[in-house]
């Protein structure tokens, strides 16, 4: 997962008319960049995979990069479809 693509995914995402978020799971499920209420206005789909428990070494590098992508395609998101 490639932090750098999440802008051209939430750019074509918009272009078919799907503003939901990106969430991540951790103790609760969180849509980086988001508050509660924009979360559950627009919606959002989970990266399956994420977690705050780690059971392999890489699971730690997964998540780091899992919210980095969220977190950069949610700002796409924000700007094109919360207004």
């Amino acid at each position: 997962m490639d932090s750098r693509s999440a802008h051209r995914d939430a750019l074509e995402a918009v272009q078919n008319d799907d503003c939901r978020l990106i969430a991540v799971y951790g103790f609760s499920t969180e849509t980086p960049g988001a508050d509660h209420d924009t979360q559950q206005r627009l919606g959002y789909r989970a990266i399956e995979g994420t977690s705050d428990h780690h059971v392999y070494p890489w699971d730690g590098e997964f998540n780091r990069r899992a919210r980095d992508y969220a977190l950069n395609y949610n700002r796409v998101i924000l700007e094109r479809c919360a207004s």
